[in-house]
């Protein structure tokens, strides 16, 4: 029996939908000035959805690595950032609830204020990998809520950011190809075809600058409701540690760094 396909809303948006943005100037041209009959297109729907998996994983990658640049500017990223001491955009009594949450659910004892003076990297470590538990937790105990919403906005955003520039990369080439075919052959259609490409390199680099500030809307949005959805969560139940990971209240010297999905 094959096994079933199912698609989140993650890998629709922030995967699938930035590959067939990042893929609309070769798709356009291909699908414009192939034969119209059936087995043809069929053919090539066919070749196309193999693409659009592989490609889909292709921006997901591009989008990490602009990831790692956004942040290092931002000073790190923001589920992190958040819940340091030395940050004021939450205040002293949520940080406080946090660390509380954080030791009862996964026995990780967060750094105390000192601590974290003395070892800031130490303590980011210690957030992104309480960090990291939490989005598991979420994962199994609120699957659906608002806060998967905002990591699939916040992946497309970075995927697409990441992925702009290919983009722009690909409507010059096919521009180029469209502009080469019309003045040999004097195809009208090709012509079209040249300006639509010159229309998407436009669009495509001016995604690439003005998307990392939408990055950053969507990462803080994203953070904030799943340290919400978490403590929430912990508020109405009392949170189970799983006895193989969290046997230890201390933190870990060298937890696995996580990041945003």
């Amino acid at each position: 029996m094959l096994p079933k396909l199912s698609l989140d809303a993650y890998e629709v948006r922030a995967l699938f939908g930035v590959a067939v943005i990042v893929g609309l100037p070769v798709a356009v041209p291909v699908l414009a000035l192939v034969p119209p009959d059936w087995p043809t297109r069929l053919g090539l729907g066919a070749v196309s959805l193999f693409v659009l998996y592989g490609f889909g994983f292709c921006v997901a990658g591009l989008g990490r690595v602009m990831q790692g640049h956004l942040w290092r500017k931002w000073g790190g990223p923001p589920s992190t950032r958040f819940c340091r001491w030395a940050d004021s955009t939450w205040d002293k009594s949520l940080k406080e609830r946090l660390h509380g949450a954080v030791k009862r659910a996964f026995g990780v004892k967060l750094f105390h204020r000192r601590r974290e003076r003395e070892n800031p990297t130490g303590a980011d470590k210690a957030i992104d990998h309480a960090f990291g538990r939490v989005k598991s937790y979420l994962r199994k105990h609120d699957p659906a809520g608002l806060w998967a919403c905002h990591n699939a906005e916040y992946g497309f955003a970075r995927n697409l950011c990441g992925s702009a520039t290919l983009g722009a990369v690909f409507a010059a080439l096919s521009g180029a190809v469209c502009f080469t075919f019309w003045h040999l052959r004097g195809d009208q259609l090709a012509l079209a075809l040249a300006v639509v490409e010159a229309v998407l390199l436009a669009a495509f680099v001016a995604l690439r600058f003005a998307m990392p500030t939408v990055v950053k809307q969507t990462a803080e949005r994203y953070a904030e409701s799943a340290w919400h959805a978490f403590l929430d969560s912990a508020d109405r139940h009392e949170p189970v540690a799983d006895p193989d990971r969290s046997g230890s209240t201390t933190t870990p010297s060298d937890p696995t760094p996580s990041q945003e999905d």
